[in-house]
């Protein structure tokens, strides 16, 4: 299992040096055949973008097991952020999850 919390793989834009220098040549490393990567969101918005980004980039036919769910092992601690898009006033680290495998051959 290889586990990326927070993960931040749309934080970016697509023709950003961040995105370039960062997760856009790492992603499709994640899945070497038969493991299974689990990728935490802070938000349910940000959880979509992430995987949607995970699956465009990652280079490999992918087998979504979990798609952008409450994650039951977030943190207990809510964090103020009072510049949410979505309305909300707090959020909790790695409180949205998606799981995803590599497609067998």
């Amino acid at each position: 299992i290889v586990l990326v919390q927070n993960c931040g793989f749309a934080e970016h834009g697509e023709k950003s040096g961040e995105w370039v220098d960062g997760w856009a040549g790492g992603l499709g490393a994640l899945l070497d055949q038969g493991v299974v990567v689990a990728f935490t969101s802070y938000t349910g918005g940000e959880a979509v973008e992430d995987l949607e980004r995970f699956l465009k980039y990652c280079g490999k036919e992918v087998e979504v097991l979990v798609r952008c769910e409450k994650n039951g092992m977030r943190s207990r601690r809510p964090v103020r952020d009072f510049e949410r898009e979505d309305g909300g006033e707090v959020f909790y680290n790695n409180q949205i999850v998606s799981v995803v495998r590599a497609r067998e051959a």
